[in-house]
């Protein structure tokens, strides 16, 4: 709410982001298995290692929000202390505010910050 306030009060601009493919690419820290899937080439009893997130796997919104918060840190946003899923990037070209709710980020700011 308190960014829709900002937006009014200083006339920035809003746009909201969905990554449709936001779980697909996550680097998994710990060895996790699966049921080897039907058509697979594997035998009824076996299991399978991942080595990437999918959908559905309680560790994938996780490792996507470690990857997204690295990447907007590396271009200069701060913050995250209070609320680790809103950050600012302040500079010459005015500020940006960005708030991510699992794969969909708020990104609110001076068009050209």
């Amino acid at each position: 709410r308190i960014l829709i306030v900002a937006m009014l009060l200083w006339n920035l601009d809003a746009k909201i982001v969905d990554v449709e493919t936001a779980f697909l690419h996550g680097e998994l820290e710990e060895d996790i298995y699966m049921e080897a899937p039907e058509g697979a080439g594997y035998g009824r009893d076996e299991c399978v290692q991942l080595k990437k997130a999918i959908y559905g796997l309680v560790q994938a919104s996780r490792q996507y929000w470690k990857f997204f918060i690295k990447a907007l840190r590396e271009i200069g946003f701060e913050g995250g202390v209070a609320d680790p899923c809103l950050l600012m990037r302040r500079n010459a070209n005015g500020i940006c505010f960005a708030a991510i709710w699992v794969d969909d980020t708020l990104l609110v700011g001076d068009t050209k910050a």
